[in-house]
């Protein structure tokens, strides 16, 4: 059975991290990021700079393709410290890789707060996999005490994939499989959210549907023309890309054995 980037259990902690750097560059490489290494940042500023939010954040994210990382993580902290969702979820993105957790922890859970489906999957993800981080802390931070648990982190990435976020829906589908973050086994549900992940045409889980279908799977019987099918809307979407999407257990949504 497959496992998502963000399926956390602290017996498995150093797994799981090494999933959820995986889950980061690809979302890096999406979003238009490098996946080298950025250098610790400072924490949230405590006042709100003035400016243009979009502008920072196109200046940020610019900033970190041209390898100037300080300048990137200050621009795209001003961006989101004015509301910029993307800017935060960025953000959060980048201080993980940097290994500034609790910073980052706190910016995802600002951009989920306010609406963003792609920072409710990553909270929900930080919040399985380092079930012990404290977020940062400031006087005027109104969630420095980000209730915690494999039940909050549920709440989130449940949360995300029902509005439509195909990453969501696909790590939804290994806690069901297997079983993850309190639930029981359901197979059933386990498969309509791994088609659900597909059919948002996510590689991950195109390429799991392929091999499911081609091998069966619980609730899914072998269908050669079915894994065939699927074998083919992943080389489009792949070509449309441009580059290879990770097999399974290399990256969002892969599969560890």
């Amino acid at each position: 059975m497959m496992m998502t980037g963000f399926v956390g259990f602290r017996g498995r902690k150093k797994v799981l991290s090494a999933l959820l750097m995986g889950c980061l560059a690809v979302s890096l490489v999406r979003t238009g990021l490098a996946a080298d290494d950025v250098p610790a940042g400072n924490p949230p500023a405590t006042a709100v700079p003035a400016g243009d939010p979009e502008a920072d954040f196109k200046a940020g994210k610019a900033d970190y393709e041209n390898n100037d990382w300080m300048a990137a993580m200050t621009t795209l902290r001003k961006a989101a410290k004015a509301g910029h969702q993307q800017a935060m979820v960025m953000l959060g993105m980048v201080l993980t890789r940097a290994a500034e957790f609790p910073e980052a922890l706190y910016w995802y859970h600002q951009a989920a707060r306010n609406g963003s489906l792609e920072g409710a999957y990553w909270l929900g993800t930080a919040l399985a996999t380092e079930p012990d981080a404290t977020p940062a802390a400031e006087p005027d931070q109104p969630d420095a005490g980000i209730p915690r648990g494999h039940q909050e982190a549920l709440t989130w990435l449940t949360k995300s994939a029902e509005g439509g976020f195909p990453m969501a829906m696909h790590a939804m589908y290994s806690v069901h499989a297997l079983g993850k973050l309190g639930q029981q086994i359901d197979h059933k549900a386990a498969l309509e959210w791994l088609k659900k992940a597909g059919e948002k045409e996510y590689a991950p889980a195109m390429k799991d549907l392929a091999k499911g279908y081609a091998q069966g799977m619980p609730e899914l019987p072998p269908d050669p023309a079915e894994a065939q099918k699927w074998e083919k809307k992943v080389a489009e979407v792949e070509k449309a890309l441009g580059k290879k999407t990770p097999p399974p257990g290399k990256g969002a949504g892969g599969k560890q054995k």
